[in-house]
């Protein structure tokens, strides 16, 4: 998984030590992902180039829960790229974390000291425990080299109790009265920011944080750790001329693309998000550059339901993964069709969702969450209350169109067996892939059951113009439900309505069937 190496290096050492692994093979994967990097970064200006088109790029909206990294802007004193950082097991000096680098106070050796190359550490693993004590004093130094004259924003983050300084002077402290924010999986303070005035482009200045993780070694985590840094910077964008600069660009461009969404620091493990807003001036931003530019697409690029206020002026928007920049890139330049489909719904507002009633039930045991929208999630929950929502489980856009006909259905078998099938046919002029979802209906149940319940979905690739005949064969699932009165799966006897739809408020065809006889089973 994604995040610090807690396991991973240690049993990489064992391995290499153990000879079952070496030094060659780690390289050759490392040397991958650098491939994969080098590869990928330039490609999307270069297709843009191939077909004659210009890109006027600007930051419309600052909208970063933490500041951007400072590693491209820090080396150490050996000019070697990163950070050094030393290690105490006792206070180097008096009033250690406190006292400013400019006074003359000499600190004692360090016990142990290490260089990364990142300004956002989480001190897991790699530190030699045989040296450094769980309770320490750290020190972290570099020279912090900006590309741009101008006021620059500074952002800290620490998991323990620290200082940071600039040419000597105080920036932020965080030793007077730290809150506990989100970071390091909740065991580290909120971030801080301070605007340091008139940097300029290219002069060396010093860096020094000063810390000690006494007090967040004496509340306890959930796993080893000697505390946490991370330290980011920008040059300091003020949101109306950000703004502004984006609404010059929209109005001299033939198509205006606006990147909007949430990255790794608003969904993560480890917390929730307390509303559904876009971070930032976002909301703002967007209805200012369709106004400007009509012709806008907007490309939200969110794992979660985010609110958008200004939809209905917007002509276009895509969603995406892991592959958006790469994916939406192919798209925006004609290269294929899109065809993906949301996999979960937006809600138009955060008391929509299903589960917004028991959402930070305060009168909750401390621990506990309860679930109280049991089965009807997602989809099956806006249909139960008969909430319309801001885009449907399903919904997906194309350059075509695609039309369904002709469902038939066998009849179902004593043990709950049976065939449907259908055609879709692409009416439109280019190639397009459509994803049909199956839906079954129980018309009558002795419990209670969702208005109806995805059951399969089938995926096409068709030409323009072409049509194809689909099947699915369905089992006993596609009928039953845990009856845990009975402690029993069962299916009865009575009527059940097939849906064929392209989401799941967009139904296409429907058919009746019917099982004649009830039958259980136990799954066992």
């Amino acid at each position: 998984m994604l995040g610090p190496s807690t396991f991973r290096a240690k049993a990489i050492k064992r391995s290499v030590a153990a000879e079952k692994l070496f030094i060659a093979d780690v390289d050759a994967r490392v040397q991958k992902i650098l491939e994969l990097l080098k590869h990928a970064g330039p490609g999307i200006t270069a297709a843009a180039k191939d077909i004659g088109a210009e890109v006027a790029y600007t930051i419309g909206a600052v909208s970063h829960w933490y500041l951007p990294l400072l590693d491209p802007y820090v080396k150490q004193h050996t000019e070697e790229p990163g950070v050094f950082i030393e290690f105490w097991n006792d206070p180097p000096a008096m009033d250690y974390v406190r006292t400013s680098p400019d006074f003359s106070v000499s600190l004692k050796q360090p016990v142990w000291s290490t260089r990364t190359l990142s300004t956002n550490s989480f001190m897991m693993d790699g530190i030699d425990e045989t040296k450094v004590n769980k309770i320490c004093w750290m020190r972290v130094t570099a020279k912090f080299t900006p590309d741009e004259d101008g006021d620059w924003e500074l952002g800290l983050t620490i998991a323990g109790r620290g200082n940071l300084f600039l040419d000597q002077k105080l920036v932020i402290d965080l030793t007077t009265a730290p809150v506990q924010g989100e970071s390091f999986f909740g065991l580290g303070t909120t971030d801080v920011r301070t605007v340091v005035k008139d940097l300029k482009a290219g002069k060396k200045y010093d860096l020094e944080l000063r810390l000690s993780n006494a007090e967040f070694a004496a509340r306890g985590s959930p796993f080893d750790c000697w505390g946490g840094v991370r330290i980011g910077a920008m040059r300091q964008i003020k949101g109306d001329e950000a703004i502004a600069e984006a609404i010059n660009i929209a109005r001299n461009v033939d198509v205006a693309v606006v990147v909007i969404g949430l990255n790794h620091d608003w969904e993560s493990e480890g917390f929730d998000r307390s509303d559904m807003e876009l971070p930032g001036l976002t909301n703002q931003l967007v209805p200012e550059i369709l106004l400007a530019n009509p012709n806008t697409i907007i490309v939200n690029q969110s794992g979660t339901p985010v609110s958008m206020p200004w939809i209905e002026d917007a002509d276009t928007a895509f969603y995406g993964g892991d592959e958006l920049g790469n994916g939406l890139a192919d798209v925006l330049l004609g290269k294929v069709n899109p065809a993906g489909k949301l996999p979960l719904t937006f809600p138009k507002r955060l008391h929509d969702s299903p589960s917004y009633p028991s959402f930070g039930d305060k009168g909750q045991e401390h621990g506990k969450f309860l679930y109280n929208e049991g089965i009807f999630v997602g989809y099956r929950g806006f249909e139960i209350k008969d909430v319309e929502p801001l885009f449907p489980f399903g919904h997906g856009i194309s350059y075509t169109q695609f039309e369904y006909s002709n469902l038939n259905s066998s009849s179902i078998s004593s043990d709950g067996k049976f065939t449907i099938s259908f055609e879709i046919k692409n009416t439109g002029d280019v190639q397009g892939r459509e994803i049909a979802q199956i839906y079954v209906v129980d018309k009558v149940s002795s419990l209670p059951r969702p208005t109806k319940e995805l059951k399969g979905f089938i995926k096409v690739d068709l030409q323009p113009g072409e049509i194809k005949n689909v099947e699915h064969v369905f089992d006993r699932e596609a009928l039953g439900f845990y009856d845990d009165r009975a402690a029993h799966w069962v299916a009865e006897a009575g009527k059940f309505t097939i849906l064929v739809a392209a989401s799941s408020i967009d139904v296409r065809l429907k058919k009746d069937v019917e099982l004649v006889e009830s039958f259980t089973w136990t799954g066992l």
